[in-house]
């Protein structure tokens, strides 16, 4: 009696063919959500102003942010990031929904770049190289929106490559790129529209006949069309009086483009991919993560042209020229591009981690084995030492930001505070890191007002109450960048705190302190002032 055969689970026979690296990859790729749950504060510099926009937009109802907020979720498109975040904070609140979101773009960002390299059948050790990737400098920057985008485009590329392969097309591919195309559209324009030139790319390397071209692209009209709505109501493509109308007197003055010298584009490559931590602690992992491209580069070739090869889970294909036109057209926006678009900054800058994530998809999948484990072996250790040095800084940040702590218990729910930052930066990480920390009051306290605030940007899903419904007086352009122009009054006697850090001396006198002003609390380079804004 004969027994019935059974296919093997396909995970299963992956692991089996290439067990060395599938644990170094699943291993690394765990540990990447661990620096994020090592502190409280994360030492991104946009990341307070993204978790007030989460805090308000869960906060609509209570009276400490309907007397000071209004909600317009039509004035973005960057909702993905802050709608999943809302959800999560019912469950675990608005801090620890924003770690999770962070956690999920940890771990999906070296897996879409792992599923775009099967696809493409180059060399899946490479994909190890993404996770020291992931911890990039915009995401210090704390630009959520656009780095989370990063795992829908390589998701979207590798399935688009897989469609292209596939002898019939499948309804749920289909679906798969539409869904990812729309979320990239919510996730960040800037990478929905890569994204979109990146499937195009896919698709006509396949070489398809005209029409064959354009129904492989014809997922894409959802997201066009959400794009088009949104376009037409848009203040970032609007201008003159338009312009000026929809985005107020702050940024009225920021039109047109303006692109920085070519020399400064190419010499500051490094600086926009890492170098984040004083003491220059990650630039050896840069240099780590560019000896691994080089290494990439010296083993490409056609596939067995170079003997016996690691085993591949992928059957023979002809070879795409599509990641390396991707790559080229990275850099090529990167250098021909301006930095600044009206408000938007940077613009050509972000090009340099995609095209870098890019370079992931130019290996070749046929080396020998012994090749194949020794880079494995080595990208896997510069993942594994990348991931000890993050989880260490960020602890470290931690350590160092946790005495802030005092002066959010010593802010009166539902106040109005102005930051006056002298000393933005911290002995952790480069950058101006302590410039948005007003926020985290009103964030803690779920009401509130803290300037300069996100409130106030054109991209914004949230919005002040005009001024005489109980809302803040503008602020100039800048205003936060310039602690030395504070002055005590007009205006600004509508706050009830001064948060000022790296006070100099003479600055009560010069801000034009008084009576009304006086000491709450200082704390390392904090002071906390209050102010009676009904008089003495």
């Amino acid at each position: 009696m004969s027994t019935p055969h059974r296919t093997p689970n396909p995970l299963w026979v992956a692991f089996r063919r290439d067990p060395f690296f599938w644990l170094l990859f699943v291993l690394s790729t765990v540990g990447a959500v661990v620096p994020f749950w090592r502190t409280a504060y994360l030492p991104f510099l946009d990341a307070p102003q993204h978790l007030l926009t989460i805090a308000i937009i869960d906060g609509v109802g209570t009276p400490g942010v309907d007397a000071f907020y209004s909600v317009d979720l039509a004035s973005t498109q960057y909702l993905l990031y802050y709608l999943t975040c809302d959800l999560l904070a019912d469950l675990f609140g608005v801090e620890h929904a924003n770690t999770i979101f962070l956690s999920i773009y940890a771990v999906l960002l070296p897996w879409s770049v792992l599923y775009a390299i099967e696809a493409f059948g180059r060399l899946r050790a490479a994909a190890l190289l993404a996770i020291p990737l992931t911890f990039n400098t915009f995401l210090f920057y704390g630009f959520v929106n656009y780095v989370f985008a990063f795992p829908l485009l390589f998701f979207a590329m590798g399935l688009a490559q897989r469609a292209c392969l596939a002898p019939s097309r499948s309804w749920w591919r289909e679906a798969g790129l539409a869904a990812l195309a729309v979320l990239s559209f919510y996730s960040h324009l800037q990478v929905f529209l890569v994204h979109i030139g990146a499937v195009g790319l896919v698709v006509l390397a396949s070489r398809p006949a005209p029409r064959a071209f354009i129904l492989r692209l014809s997922h894409l009209v959802p997201a066009l069309v959400l794009f088009a709505f949104w376009a037409l109501g848009s203040s970032g493509l609007a201008g003159g009086e338009a312009w000026e109308g929809a985005v107020g007197a702050r940024y009225a003055s920021l039109t047109g483009a303006k692109w920085e010298p070519l020399d400064q584009t190419l010499s500051q490559v490094p600086a926009r991919l890492m170098g984040v931590y004083k003491g220059h602690t990650d630039e050896r992992y840069l240099v780590a993560v560019a000896i691994g491209l080089l290494l990439l580069f010296f083993f490409r070739g056609g596939r067995n042209a170079a003997g016996p090869s690691t085993p591949t889970d992928t059957p023979e294909r002809p070879r795409s020229w599509a990641p390396e036109a991707f790559v080229l057209f990275m850099v090529l926006f990167y250098v021909c591009l301006p930095d600044s678009y009206k408000w938007i900054w940077p613009v050509n800058w972000r090009f340099a981690p995609v095209a870098a994530l890019g370079m992931l998809l130019m290996g070749t999948a046929s080396v020998p084995r012994w090749v194949h484990h020794g880079l494995t072996a080595l990208f896997g250790a510069i993942a594994i030492g990348s991931l000890a040095m993050h989880s260490d800084r960020f602890a470290a940040f931690g350590r160092e930001a946790g005495e802030f702590d005092e002066i959010v218990a010593s802010v009166e729910p539902e106040s109005r505070l102005v930051s006056v930052i002298f000393a933005s930066h911290s002995e952790v990480v480069e950058g101006p890191a302590y410039l948005h920390f007003g926020q985290y009051p009103v964030i803690r306290h779920r009401g509130g007002v803290a300037v300069y605030s996100f409130a106030e940007a054109p991209q914004s899903p949230i919005r002040f109450v005009p001024r005489d419904k109980g809302g803040p007086p503008p602020t100039q352009l800048r205003s936060e960048w310039k602690p030395n122009e504070f002055r005590l009054t007009g205006e600004n006697r509508y706050y009830d705190y001064i948060l000022v850090r790296g006070e100099p001396p003479g600055f009560q006198r010069r801000a034009g302190f008084d009576a009304s002003v006086s000491l709450v609390k200082r704390v390392g380079a904090w002071t906390l002032y209050r102010h009676n804004r009904h008089g003495v």
